[in-house]
């Protein structure tokens, strides 16, 4: 449950804090880091 939560937490902050542009570079760096 908690980590549904942290996914659901990420996509929103993903949403709220990155513009469009922004987004393929998150998905990089998160790529990146796992």
């Amino acid at each position: 449950m908690k980590d549904t939560a942290k996914q659901i937490i990420k996509y929103w902050y993903s949403l709220e804090c990155l513009q469009p542009k922004e987004v393929p570079k998150y998905k990089a760096i998160s790529n990146l880091s796992m």
